[in-house]
């Protein structure tokens, strides 16, 4: 291990003095960096004479950064492991991580390695550090965010707070009680903005190790399907013989990056823009007898008894149709009724514009399925849905 007294001195000196790669004595500098130090201008330093020396040995240091080396790094990356040593809370240690993912594609050709970043933050369960990673100039730059265009500018984030929780009693079998549950209070700013320029609005979050996906979408039927009763997961992808229903908005809930299955009980809840505070008192600890108003809506979003919800594999936006298997499901999506978030004066969206979404899950199975709360009616949907030829992975 590099010491803190030779890491200031010149990279190149130190590979001279050392029997082994160049490359090893540049990654062993960068690991120790990872590992040791605290201070943004010293780990700034340390990369600048790594990449010097990367250049003087023909590497290039971002190659070096996101090598995935089976013989001292099990496999994986020193950004991967940048992300797992982050600490949320200490900002000198979210400033380390940036400068190490600005170094990671330091040339035009390199390509930020989204799949390692999101799969660390999910081993961490760490919902806050996948946020501020999601939320920065690269990460949006290399997922090729398509909300960029509506919040590039305006210095708006769609936000994610997830909380755990003790699961609903009553509401599961004796032999689950011991299963995981979250509550997650989504805020998505120029809601029917971006629904109505995008035809779709995906969000995504961390919670239980799991990486899960929020959709809102136009749906779009295929008049031919009608004839045979479709589960949720058999998604059409193409545009063939489809038409297009006004306002059908759905909403949906769905697993990405390989997450390990799970059943799901969900309920998705929506308040008036007047009760909306009622997403901070919820952060307070608020109980649920205390949330209940007239107008909110609920809406459940749950698998089948014996079902799992599965992860959608990162290869499904290349395929006509989805393979799904007995006892899987690769998407839970229910209607929302004409206008009850896509009318302009929605009750449900903010002055500023945003939709305030309530989100409670239980992974296990319910007792039994559980009848519909909602004030307004909500429809779950057999059909299939159509893509709009939108990568299903959530970005």
């Amino acid at each position: 291990m590099v010491s803190k007294t030779k890491s200031s001195n010149s990279i190149i000196q130190l590979i001279k003095s050392e029997d082994r790669e160049p490359s090893t004595t540049i990654r062993n500098t960068i690991r120790h960096l990872i590992n040791k130090v605290t201070s943004l201008e010293q780990a700034s330093s340390i990369l600048d004479e790594c990449a010097s020396a990367a250049t003087n040995y023909h590497y290039t240091l971002s190659t070096l950064i996101q090598w995935k080396s089976t013989s001292d790094d099990n496999g994986q990356s020193l950004l991967f492991q940048k992300v797992l040593q982050t600490d949320v809370n200490d900002e000198v240690s979210l400033s380390i991580l940036s400068l190490i993912m600005i170094y990671a594609v330091s040339e035009k050709r390199d390509v930020l390695p989204i799949a390692d970043i999101r799969r660390a933050c999910m081993i961490k369960d760490d919902q806050p550090l996948f946020e501020f990673v999601r939320n920065t100039e690269l990460y949006r730059k290399f997922a090729k965010d398509r909300d960029a265009i509506y919040l590039g500018s305006t210095g708006l984030q769609d936000t994610v707070e997830v909380q755990l929780r003790t699961p609903n009693l009553l509401r599961v079998s004796s032999s689950n009680h011991h299963q995981a549950a979250f509550t997650a209070i989504l805020t998505i700013p120029m809601f029917q903005m971006r629904m109505r320029g995008l035809n779709e609005v995906k969000l995504e979050f961390i919670a239980q190790g799991r990486m899960w996906c929020l959709t809102f979408r136009k749906a779009i039927h295929d008049p031919q399907s009608s004839k045979k009763k479709k589960s949720f997961s058999l998604w059409r992808r193409t545009r063939m013989n489809t038409e297009s229903a006004a306002d059908n908005w759905q909403i949906g809930l769905s697993l990405t990056d390989q997450s390990e299955s799970t059943p799901v009980q969900a309920t998705i809840t929506f308040l008036p823009s007047t009760w909306s505070t009622v997403a901070t008192a919820l952060r307070g600890g608020l109980k649920d007898s205390q949330l209940k108003n007239k107008d909110e809506v609920e809406i459940e979003l749950s698998t089948k008894p014996g079902e799992r919800l599965v992860s959608e594999p990162h290869s499904a936006q290349s395929e006509s149709r989805v393979k799904v298997v007995k006892g899987q499901t690769q998407g839970i999506y229910a209607s929302l009724d004409s206008g009850i978030l896509s009318s302009s004066g929605s009750i449900y969206i903010e002055e500023d514009g945003s939709l305030i979404v309530i989100l409670e899950a239980i992974l296990a199975m319910t007792v039994q399925p559980s009848k519909q709360k909602s004030v307004k009616k909500v429809q779950k949907t057999d059909e299939p849905i159509v893509d709009d030829d939108i990568a299903s992975v959530c970005l």
